[in-house]
């Protein structure tokens, strides 16, 4: 039988994926594409863009995020990991 203590982590991790793959979605994809807009075609730029970006959508899915330690921690890794280049 689960104790509240996992099931409140099971509770906050499925909402920080929620929450990370709609601010992924949203914040990141503006945020970029905004920045890549007026970016020359060049590696060192967007990657900038790229950073940028990834920075603001990790603050607004900080703000977001259910508070456990845990599952917020794990979610911005899992954040940094997919968008590292």
């Amino acid at each position: 039988m689960p104790t509240i203590t996992t099931s409140w982590e099971n509770v906050a991790t499925a909402e920080c994926s929620r929450i990370a793959n709609e601010v992924e979605t949203t914040v990141y994809v503006a945020e970029f594409a905004a920045a890549a807009m007026s970016c020359p075609p060049e590696d060192i730029p967007l990657m900038a863009a790229h950073t940028e970006a990834l920075h603001m959508a990790i603050a607004v899915f900080e703000n977001m995020a259910v508070r456990s330690s845990r599952s917020l921690a794990t979610i911005v890794n899992v954040l940094a990991i997919l968008h590292r280049v």
